[in-house]
């Protein structure tokens, strides 16, 4: 028998997908070698159509007239080719060419103008009495590569169309360009034309906005480029050298700038000035675009240790990982090294993933990685930079708000750099950031710069046009001097492109058999390795890389040339995010899917360490690549893996992609989706709420799979265990039976853990039915096969430890029959079990929960100790149901203390919060004691009828673990308004409950009320 790859799940042999997370089984087929290898480029189109040719054809002789067209298609021809261009086809009286193919792809639209205005120009000199007319427009085209490795673009298309069609709108004579065009061309020249409008082109969904070409020269614009401020003031006070304005903090400054602009070139050369004085902490979010939480920042602590990247091998020495942890920072404590092996992901570490839960260890380790910087600033002199923090994740965002709240010394230095519209400025103002913006380079500056990058063989108007385009962007002036370079003397004189997208193409594609491996990395991300783009180089699809080539030279060539950049840890990355988003757009979205497909499969068979741990990096590749047999099984498994970090943003994300492509494998896949169904609902609901639109529909389309599958195994059971909860916890006691009844009939009676989940049920809903010998009953047929060695993790996956879950039912069942000491006795046993599990998440649950059993004990005084301490745990694990819960248990028991302020509004308001998270169990009960407060207070009819509704919900849901005291509180109230006919009657209905369940204190105060009252 056979293993998923994806998930370790044995699969029956033959199967196609695995039955437990979807991924498909099986070989895939590769693409066949060198079959349809096409790039994208951005093209400028022009169509040219002879003006009168059917009449001309008519009035001429047959080779008079063919005459007529060779010397047309000539001048065309030749005037297209001397403007840089490419004739694509001679259709009889139709030229269509393109320009920017092999020169750059934005140099296409100033050439393309030229040219149509000498073409209109040249054929009626040439031709007397013969008028020709041309449409222009800018936009993507997909060429192929021919055997010479050049580019053929493929003359079909809604771009080549869309040109044909600006064609019909122009006059004898004239020529007419789409608003892509003007707008491509603006930038580097002034064109004459007027707008024509917006114009409706068949064809073409969307109306098109027109010009006309009119007489007159093309000239450069007009103050292109305005004088901007240089870098000097900017670092001075980065580095202290001068002061920041008052009020402002000194040291700690958020540096705003637009993409290119610099910032990281300020921040190197801070680092450079303070390196010998301060210790460096460099932190980027450039390469954690899938918002890997703390990517950032744990990143750089494993440089700082020592290690190539994060995350560690989970094999790393444990010992060794400690001493160079404490040799970085001295006085850590035992908690916070082991935090941070667990966040570094040292497998000896990773059982205190069982003693927290999510949210908890989320803010442990934001709260170690916190403590861990303070020390080092209180120890020396520290600049901490964060680049790129626009893209910063939640948890390195938390991270650093942390470390500013608890202040930044005088001595160090914090430096944030963000673009523009981040929408950081709350943050900024709340940590009284120094907020600098860095604005563009003046022109002189931009000179400069050119002259000591070497632009030595650039003529004077090849020189002023780069310093137009770059627009006083660094970047952007060193990819287009970069890109002059690789062009060389074949294009001296001629524009250069008006878009950086196009320029970053064109520059990609001059790398000849090196743009293959560009345009490869650019499908890995960002950032990638040698071995990482080893594993899809040469796949024999077309985009191979000659393996005959050293990788390492290869990539060194690439650097050279300002494509990538070595990054710390032996990595690269691309020098610029819109230079990988150029090139990734350059492949055709066939073969983009295929490549994210290899690299999804790459990364699982050459990393699977690094997957396990952040296996949002397959899931995102493999969403891209749009295979469903992928997409399943690696975003279920990244949904898990942020649901139990608390992403539940994205868990949700990934589990909605799963389900969506389980969907498309079909029956195959049935065991996945309710494995996926049953994630997604859970994340939901922590998210969400209970009562949340989305949350209920997650919760029927769960039990509408789990109805329709019916045939039982692991994951049918799970799913049944959250149907049942939702249903619980939404109040709706009576009908959660049918799902007790479906689970007990389809579990396999030879698996303890489904047998463990139906008991946890069948004792829940025995309890909050009354049942309590039923109750006590399933929890000693539980106690007999759980085993802690096999059940202890459940918790991790269900969300609560089926031995603790019947144990504190058990105390509340003797909190009714009045066994105080039995219910002490629970407490302790269920609290050192979470302890000995992990399961600390639990510790509010157990202590409110029984908390509410000695108060049905009647021990009021003992009951409101524990569910203040329950309550006060809850806040601090940021466990929001418990806290709420505790706090609506704490009026319960202040109005059976008859404190003034117990009741009322407080505990109507708590209810209500409840009902709107779609919490209905004990809503009833909770809803009488608000009745029964109002009435103290004066409430009369108001109450009353509140009882009665509140009396009415208990018999519709089914809940009667409380419903023996509900009546007794109506019958209080009829009695207290002078109906004592109502007030027996209810009395007589609680006493029936009361004896039916076996709860002997309700018996007793009910008994003791029929003898006050006669």
């Amino acid at each position: 028998m056979s293993t998923c790859p994806a998930c370790g799940a044995e699969a029956t042999e033959g199967a196609r997908f695995c039955s437990a997370c979807g991924l498909a089984l099986g070989k895939r087929e590769e693409p066949v070698p060198g079959a349809g290898v096409a790039f994208k480029r951005i093209l400028t189109l022009i169509f040219v159509d002879l003006v009168g040719s059917t009449e001309l054809a008519a009035a001429d002789a047959l080779e008079d007239y063919d005459a007529t067209l060779t010397r047309y298609h000539a001048i065309c021809s030749d005037t297209i080719r001397s403007h840089g261009g490419s004739t694509l086809a001679l259709q009889g009286d139709g030229v269509l060419a393109c320009f920017g193919l092999s020169d750059d792809g934005e140099n296409a639209a100033l050439s393309a103008v030229a040219a149509a205005r000498a073409m209109v120009v040249a054929i009626p000199a040439a031709l007397p009495g013969v008028n020709a007319r041309v449409g222009i427009h800018s936009g993507t085209v997909l060429c192929r590569m021919q055997a010479d490795g050049g580019l053929l673009p493929n003359i079909s298309g809604l771009d080549v169309n869309i040109t044909s069609r600006i064609q019909n709108q122009a006059s004898p004579g004239g020529v007419v360009l789409s608003r892509e065009t003007l707008d491509f061309v603006s930038r580097i020249a002034t064109v004459p034309a007027s707008d024509i409008g917006e114009v409706r082109l068949k064809g073409v969904p969307v109306p098109m906005r027109l010009y006309e070409l009119e007489e007159g020269e093309l000239q450069a614009p007009e103050d292109a480029v305005q004088t901007l401020y240089e870098r000097a003031e900017t670092v001075a006070l980065l580095t202290g050298a001068t002061p920041v304005p008052d009020g402002l903090s000194p040291n700690v400054t958020m540096m705003i700038g637009p993409a290119g602009i610099g910032k990281s070139a300020v921040l190197g050369e801070i680092s450079r000035r303070l390196g010998n004085t301060h210790r460096l902490i460099d932190l980027s979010s450039r390469l954690n675009l899938r918002h890997t939480p703390l990517y950032p920042v744990a990143e750089w602590l494993a440089r700082a240790l020592g290690y190539a990247r994060f995350p560690l091998d989970p094999d790393a020495d444990r010992a060794e990982f400690a001493a160079r942890l404490r040799t970085l920072v001295p006085g850590l404590g035992d908690m916070q090294e082991e935090i941070a092996a667990d966040l570094m992901g040292l497998a000896a570490a990773q059982a205190v993933q069982l003693r927290y839960a999510a949210p908890q260890l989320r803010a442990l380790r934001i709260g170690t990685m916190a403590d861990l910087v303070a020390h080092l600033m209180a120890a020396e002199p520290v600049l901490l930079s964060f680049d790129d923090y626009h893209w910063v994740d939640e948890d390195s965002h938390a991270f650093v708000g942390k470390l500013l709240e608890r202040g930044v010394p005088e001595r160090a230095r914090v430096v944030l750099t963000a673009r523009p519209g981040s929408d950081l400025g709350a943050f900024a103002t709340t940590h009284g950031l120094h907020v600098i913006r860095l604005e563009a380079l003046s022109v002189d500056a931009v000179r400069e710069m050119l002259a000591g990058l070497g632009s030595d063989g650039m003529d004077a108007a090849e020189a002023d046009r780069v310093t137009v385009m770059a627009e006083g962007n660094p970047l952007f002036l060193r990819t287009l001097l970069n890109l002059y370079r690789r062009r060389g003397e074949d294009t001296a004189g001629r524009a250069l492109p008006p878009t950086i997208e196009a320029t970053f193409q064109g520059f990609v594609n001059s790398f000849g058999p090196l743009r293959d491996l560009v345009l490869r990395a650019a499908v890995i991300g960002r950032g990638f390795t040698a071995e990482e783009l080893s594993w899809i180089a040469g796949r024999g699809d077309g985009l191979d890389h000659d393996q005959t080539h050293d990788l390492a030279h290869d990539l060194g060539e690439l650097a050279g040339a300002g494509v990538i950049e070595p990054t710390a840890g032996g990595g690269w990355q691309f020098s610029h995010i819109l230079l990988q988003e150029a090139a990734y757009n350059m492949i055709p979205g066939s073969q983009r899917r295929g490549l994210h497909g290899q690299v999804a499969a790459a990364l699982t068979e050459n990393d699977p360490q690094r997957v396990a741990a952040v296996p949002e990096i397959v899931a995102d590749h493999a969403i891209a690549s749009e295979d469903p047999g992928i997409i399943a099984g690696s975003c279920v498994q990244a949904g898990a893996s942020f649901l139990q970090r608390a992403g539940f943003d994205r868990s949700i994300h990934y589990l909605d992609a799963a389900l969506a492509a389980l969907g498309q494998l079909g029956p195959a896949a049935e065991g996945a989706r309710l494995t996926a169904l049953s994630l997604l609902a859970a994340a939901r609901v922590q998210r969400l709420g209970f009562a949340h639109p989305d949350t209920v529909e997650s919760y029927r389309l769960l039990e509408a799979e789990a109805g329709e599958r019916g045939a039982g195994g692991p994951e049918h059971i799970m799913a049944l265990y959250g149907l049942f909860a939702h249903r619980m916890m939404s109040g709706d006691v009576r009908r959660s039976a049918e799902i007790v009844d479906e689970m007990l009939r389809v579990a396999d009676p030879a698996d303890p853990q489904q047998q463990v989940l139906c008991l946890v049920n069948v004792s829940a809903q025995a309890l909050y039915s009354g049942r309590l010998d039923d109750k006590l009953a399933a929890t000693a047929e539980l106690e007999k096969i759980y085993d802690t060695a096999q059940h202890g993790t459940l918790f991790l996956s269900v969300g609560a430890d089926p031995l603790v879950a019947v144990k504190t039912g058990d105390a509340n069942v003797h909190g009714l029959r009045g066994d105080v000491e039995t219910v002490r006795r629970l407490t302790r046993e269920s609290l050192a079990h979470v302890d000995r599990i992990g399961a600390i998440l639990q510790r509010p649950w157990v202590k409110i929960f029984n908390g509410s059993a000695m108060a049905a004990a009647g021990q009021m005084d003992e009951a409101l100790d524990m569910v203040v301490e329950g309550t006060e745990i809850a806040d601090q694990q940021g466990a929001a149901f418990w806290s709420l819960n505790g706090r609506i248990w704490q009026e319960v028991l202040g109005f059976y203390a008859r404190r003034p302020d117990a009741g009322g509004e407080p505990l109507a308001a708590l209810v209500e919060q409840c009902s709107a998270i779609g919490i209905g169990l004990n809503r009833p009960f909770f809803r009488c004691i608000d009745a029964a407060s109002r009435f103290r207070r004066g409430g009369g009819e108001e109450a009353l009828a509140m009882m009665q509704d509140a009396t009415r919900e208990l018999a519709r849901s089914g809940q009667r673990q409380w419903a023996p005291e509900a009546w007794r509180l109506r019958a209080w109230v009829h009695w207290k308004m002078g109906d004592p006919v109502r007030a027996r009657r209810c009395l007589g209905l609680a006493l029936d409950l009361a004896r039916f369940s076996g709860a002997t204190m309700f018996e007793r105060r009910i008994l003791a009320q029929i003898d006050a009252t006669g």
